[in-house]
């Protein structure tokens, strides 16, 4: 997955490591934002995986890759509340994707469909 930090980290000390907590921001549209949680220790199999979510700067677009961690915690008001983040595993600073969608107006502006596909005039001659 990918996206962009938009706080820093939450790091906290442990008896023998750090744990660090951020959450990135995805992009899907215009008016959709996806919000995921993420969560990264020093260790010895990962390194110090901690310190490095927590070296990223704001706005940092970049791609995490991990497991999913089920969790749960009772609210003030007595409710169980479910929570789920990505034990981050690994994480690269990338280059934001590009726009969905171009490929699929270049084709209709070039005399393509409306489906993005060249329309076939003559449909007893499909080659299957």
């Amino acid at each position: 997955m990918g996206g962009r930090f938009w706080v820093a980290a939450e790091v906290n000390q442990t008896t023998n490591s750090a744990v660090a907590r951020r959450s990135i921001a995805e992009n899907f549209s215009k008016d959709h934002v996806q919000f995921t949680d993420l969560e990264a220790w020093n260790s010895n199999k990962n390194g110090d995986m901690a310190d490095l979510l927590d070296s990223f700067p704001k706005g940092e677009y970049v791609t995490v890759s991990g497991f999913l961690k089920h969790g749960s915690y009772q609210n003030n008001e007595g409710k169980k509340i479910r929570t789920t983040v990505v034990v981050v595993s690994k994480i690269e600073r990338a280059e934001r994707p590009a726009k969905k969608n171009t490929g699929a107006k270049q084709a209709v502006a070039a005399g393509a469909g409306a489906s993005g596909y060249e329309e076939e005039s003559d449909s007893s001659e499909i080659p299957f």
